[in-house]
């Protein structure tokens, strides 16, 4: 009966964290969405340009990376892109047998 209880309650937890993540995931895309009309730029959660294939060397750090909600536009006579990028590091020395080289 106590696992039972235990297994409700994570359950309830992981439902309520997805559900607390997603509104404010919502939330902020629509405040994006409103800052991209005021400037008279587009807005687009996921990345339609492909920006992390750009030579710059930020976009290669990290074993995993990616762009999303991605603004852009021309303000002056210049284009202009922002986005949030992300990147990340899997620790190898957490697995026996691989590590980092230098």
């Amino acid at each position: 009966m106590q696992i039972a209880v235990v297994v409700v309650v994570v359950v309830v937890a992981v439902v309520g964290g997805y559900l607390i993540s997603r509104q404010i995931t919502q939330k902020r895309r629509a405040a994006l969405t409103a800052v991209a009309t005021s400037l008279g730029f587009r807005y687009a959660p996921d990345d339609p340009f492909d920006t992390v294939d750009l030579p710059f060397a930020l976009f290669r750090r990290g074993d995993g990376r990616g762009v999303e909600n991605v603004l852009w536009g021309v303000a002056g006579n210049l284009a202009v892109r922002v986005c949030d990028y992300w990147y990340y590091d899997v620790d190898r020395r957490a697995r026996p047998g691989h590590h980092r080289g230098t």
